[in-house]
């Protein structure tokens, strides 16, 4: 079993980005989305997906909600593009682990729930005829999202699924739809291989007459850890006639304190870097990115595990 798993993954990943991957990259209903959660993952630079350990796997890969065994809470706060004003993004997660009861045996899961919010203010307003109206307006996006994992009906894979509620106003108008994520965790020795269909339910949002979908995606990604000491990532996001967006990350902890970070992603062109700051049950994350065109963005997090 365990062999057949790692072939089909092994295939998957070979296999998908000649079907999937395009020669364009157009632009992305919901694309608040795409800024991310967990300041560790975006540290890493979004190479998460096999990873997905903390509360913030409700977004990356929900199958992750079944390796906690404490209740966690997350929070959040970002400061993209330095030479961007006017936009906010926060996040905040919560996760509770229990045991599940299945033909007498207990299995390992999870809940998770997260919000993520966006808002830009301060956008200029113009007619058709692209004259200045002299009014500001700002738009306001919401996701909700609530998720399940659970680890011991397959052999060594976790499987997790997500439901989304996706609110988006601009100027005036508004509307929200529904979507749902789906996704695994293999675990092998110290590899973690990582499978999503992400929006394998799609939110449909219509704003005044334009109707959008948010696309499907299929996100792969492998991971080597060594515990306590060394993490390597990598990741692999296909959407038809996209192109294919590729995530590396890596992880030293320094000691029970201390980890640093470092990553580059071609989803958002970043060069990435974070320290982490672990005391107890509480974590300090901090994650800086560079972008080639729009200069830096800060991020910030704090943890709590009970």
């Amino acid at each position: 079993m365990k062999k057949i798993i790692f072939v089909l993954i092994s295939l998957i990943g070979l296999i998908c980005p000649i079907i999937f991957a395009g020669s364009q990259d157009a632009g992305d209903a919901a694309a608040f989305l795409k800024t991310g959660q967990s300041v560790r993952a975006l540290g890493m630079g979004k190479a998460f997906t096999a990873i997905a350990d903390d509360a913030s796997a409700s977004y990356w890969n929900p199958a992750g909600l079944a390796q906690l065994n404490k209740k966690e809470f997350m929070f959040m706060y970002n400061k993209p593009f330095s030479l961007v004003t006017g936009i906010q993004n926060e996040n905040i997660a919560f996760a509770w682990p229990f045991k599940l009861d299945y033909n007498y045996e207990d299995l390992n899961a999870a809940i998770g729930f997260n919000v993520i919010y966006s808002s830009i203010d301060g956008i200029k307003g113009y007619t058709e005829q692209a004259l200045p109206t002299g009014e500001d307006f700002s738009t306001r996006d919401m996701a909700y999202l609530l998720s399940c994992g659970v680890n011991g009906l397959i052999q060594n894979t976790d499987l997790g699924i997500t439901f989304k509620i996706i609110s988006q106003k601009i100027y005036t108008y508004s509307d929200y739809g529904f979507g749902a994520d789906i996704g695994s965790l293999y675990h092998w020795r110290n590899f973690r291989f990582g499978l999503v269909l992400q929006d394998i339910l799609q939110a449909k949002i219509k704003l005044k007459e334009t109707s959008d979908s948010i696309p499907r995606k299929l996100k792969t990604g492998v991971a080597y850890t060594i515990p306590d000491k060394f993490t390597f990532s990598m990741g692999l996001d296909l959407i038809k006639n996209r192109d294919l967006k590729e995530h590396i990350g890596v992880e030293y902890i320094i000691s029970r304190l201390i980890s640093l970070r470092g990553g580059y992603t071609t989803d958002s062109n970043e060069i990435t870097a974070g320290l982490g700051f672990e005391k107890e049950a509480y974590e300090i994350n901090y994650s800086y990115a560079r972008h080639e065109e729009l200069e830096n963005s800060h991020r910030v997090s704090f943890s709590i595990r009970f």
